[in-house]
């Protein structure tokens, strides 16, 4: 059985890194309003939505021209990965009246407003759990303060990195641990964080 556990943790970051790990932000987010522009577009023409491996092309198109060479500083996975958001947030507004999981058009990122991004292909190697340090593509090793140990092995899976509220920085590894479970309990247990009995 897997678990998918989720673990934030404050970042620790100097100045200069925390400027590129906003530019990665800025940089998802750009890509996010300029995808939902061109959905938007199609949308008001009745014409049917673009796909994310449509718009996985486009992307490789819009890091070409100048104005928009900055997208090449940020990792391609994080904007690649905003693509599928956008596609699975896309899908969910055509789901049936009664679905829970339907939900409402896509709105355009602000600035500042839940801005981060998610890395999903973190290799367990880029976790250094005893020193509290986890390293990112085209940033290195960066360290976290590592606030509770975990109660199993866990190997990595991905990773996000964002600012929360009244700017506390954080980063979220999320981990993959391959565990038989007695029974799967509330995720949102205080007692059994990992979210199952072992």
């Amino acid at each position: 059985m897997y678990i998918f556990c989720n673990c934030k943790y404050e970042r620790i970051t100097d100045d200069a890194r925390r400027s590129v790990l906003s530019r990665f932000a800025g940089c998802r987010r750009a890509v996010f309003n300029k995808a939902l522009e061109l959905q938007n577009d199609r949308k008001a023409k009745s014409e049917k939505s673009i796909s994310y491996l449509e718009m996985a092309h486009l992307l490789m198109e819009w890091k070409q021209p100048e104005e928009m060479a900055f997208l090449k500083e940020a990792p391609s996975q994080a904007l690649q990965q905003t693509l599928m958001d956008l596609d699975r947030a896309i899908k969910d507004t055509f789901r049936k009246k009664g679905d829970p999981a339907k939900k409402r058009w896509p709105r355009f990122k602000a600035k500042d407003i839940g801005d981060g991004f998610q890395l999903q292909q973190v290799k367990p190697q880029d976790i250094d759990e005893p020193n509290g340090r986890v390293k990112l593509p085209k940033l290195g090793w960066l360290r976290y303060r590592r606030s509770r140990p975990p109660r199993v092995q866990m190997r990595g899976r991905n990773a996000d990195s964002g600012e929360g509220k009244a700017g506390s920085h954080h980063e979220g590894l999320r981990q993959m641990v391959r565990h038989l479970c007695d029974r799967v309990r509330n995720p949102r247990s205080r007692d059994e964080g990992e979210g199952c009995r072992h």
